[in-house]
């Protein structure tokens, strides 16, 4: 089963571009999945995930995300539900 998430950000952290968090996720989701999609604006950003069966690979995102220095305001629509990284 593939499970889909969207992480909405308002600031990339301090210190990162939007290619580098990308190509970490990559790293880390190796062949389990892909990033799908990618932007930033004036109100802020988001990255597009899919993963292809290990559902806990949605917690190695978020260590990921968090040790990347993204705040708790940062939300994420897995599956279509929405909840704040934390």
């Amino acid at each position: 089963m593939e499970n889909y998430v969207y992480i909405y950000f308002k600031l990339l952290p301090a210190g990162y571009s939007l290619d580098e968090i990308e190509d970490g996720l990559v790293k880390l989701l190796k062949e389990q999945g892909e990033v799908t999609g990618a932007g930033i604006g004036k109100s802020g950003g988001n990255i597009d995930v899919e993963i292809f069966e290990n559902i806990n690979m949605i917690q190695n995102i978020k260590s990921y995300l968090l040790s990347c220095g993204f705040g708790k305001e940062t939300v994420l629509d897995i599956n279509g539900k929405r909840e704040f990284l934390s």
